[in-house]
């Protein structure tokens, strides 16, 4: 990976193709493996990292999503 290029990652156009974007609709990869979101050039092993992040998650979001929207117990 090319020094510098990484910390890219958290500035736009990078960041910005994540907006909007569906769980389910969506191929959570950097194109060059498959999936629909561009890696920074010269930077896709924090591209492919930042991806997975998002994706894992969305993922345990997603499972808990029932659990998390609950309202707290009333322990009184």
């Amino acid at each position: 990976e090319t020094p510098g290029l990484g910390a890219k990652i958290s500035r736009p156009p990078f960041i910005d193709q994540f907006v909007g974007r569906s769980v389910e609709k969506t191929a959570w990869a950097v194109k060059t493996d498959g999936g629909q979101i561009d890696a920074i050039t010269g930077a896709t092993i924090s591209s492919r990292a930042v991806v997975s992040a998002l994706k894992e998650g969305l993922e345990v979001y997603r499972r808990n999503l029932e659990a998390i929207s609950r309202p707290p117990a009333d322990n009184t």
